[in-house]
């Protein structure tokens, strides 16, 4: 297996110089569809990120000890978000 290059895209291929761009048909139909869309600001700090309270999954058997304290440790807010950061 190959190993990745440095040079590609986050998600592992493409040339990070090369931006995707729409064709005027694709975003006439994206309009249509969806109408005009204005992009989110992005929060400032985690701080600023608003999340619903955390909601506990009941398990389908008892847990093990490890994965008792893997719950806890992921139940902190900053373990909820930094997945789901974009920098």
């Amino acid at each position: 297996m190959e190993a990745p290059r440095r040079d590609m895209k986050w998600w592992g291929w493409g040339d990070p110089a090369v931006e995707p761009r729409l064709d005027a048909e694709a975003l006439a139909t994206l309009r249509e569809r969806l109408g005009e869309l204005e992009p989110s600001p992005r929060p400032a700090a985690l701080e600023e990120v608003e999340l619903p309270p955390a909601e506990a999954l009941p398990p389908a058997r008892p847990l093990t000890r490890a994965q008792q304290l893997a719950v806890v440790k992921l139940a902190g807010r900053a373990a909820r978000l930094t997945p789901a950061r974009v920098d």
